[in-house]
């Protein structure tokens, strides 16, 4: 999905194509095109420095996420300890390479991905200074966005989880808490985050 494009005076509504002018918003309102009601824009914390340190926390906390274990499993004297990544792996080992794939792309390739370009792209409005194609890596991370889902595998975990507690003695890991922060915190840089307003910052740096 595109973003609603933005001149300086109107915005264009994605879903009818209608003209509304554009007006300052408050922190929390909303506008909503006049013609079919489609959400349009809202108002919302500018602070491109807010914003930049909770892109930094995402990508510490994912890092993190990545290093320690996730979780151990005791069943008849055995040990068995597993990282964030395991669980893909395991499945190219099990001849699902397809379901593997998929599993590591949506839950820690494009997360990270999508990490690392609103840093480039952030860290480019800060400093004022127009780097490398930011227009086109900036709506390249928009559609990596959507095929990001974390939550899903975290709740996919938490189901396994429950259903093995029984069976075994599993022992939630340091990489657990921090791929929960993480999610957490990417939550919260999704509700800062003004992408019309970055796309605005953008032109007005050609």
């Amino acid at each position: 999905m595109q973003n609603n494009r933005i001149c300086d005076s109107f915005i264009v509504c994605k879903s009818c194509d209608a003209l509304v002018k554009k007006c300052e918003l408050k922190r929390y309102q909303s506008v909503a095109c006049p013609r079919c009601g489609a959400y349009l824009c809202c108002g919302r914390i500018h602070s491109f420095e807010v914003l930049f340190s909770l892109i930094v926390t995402d990508l510490v906390l994912f890092l993190f996420s990545n290093i320690f274990p996730f979780i151990s499993f005791h069943l008849r004297g055995r040990e068995q300890i597993t990282f964030l990544s395991s669980g893909a792996l395991e499945l190219c080992r099990q001849n699902f390479s397809e379901l593997g794939i998929l599993v590591l792309l949506t839950a820690i390739i494009f997360p990270l991905i999508e990490i690392l370009g609103l840093f480039y792209i952030i860290l480019s409005l800060r400093l004022n200074i127009r780097f490398y194609k930011t227009e086109e890596i900036f709506r390249f991370v928009n559609y990596i966005g959507e095929w990001a889902m974390m939550e899903v595998f975290m709740l996919g975990l938490v189901v396994v989880y429950v259903k093995l507690i029984k069976l075994a003695t599993m022992k939630l890991m340091p990489s657990f808490y921090f791929f929960s922060g993480f999610i957490i915190s990417m939550t919260m840089t999704s509700i800062f985050i003004d992408r019309d307003k970055i796309w605005e910052k953008l032109e007005k740096m050609k």
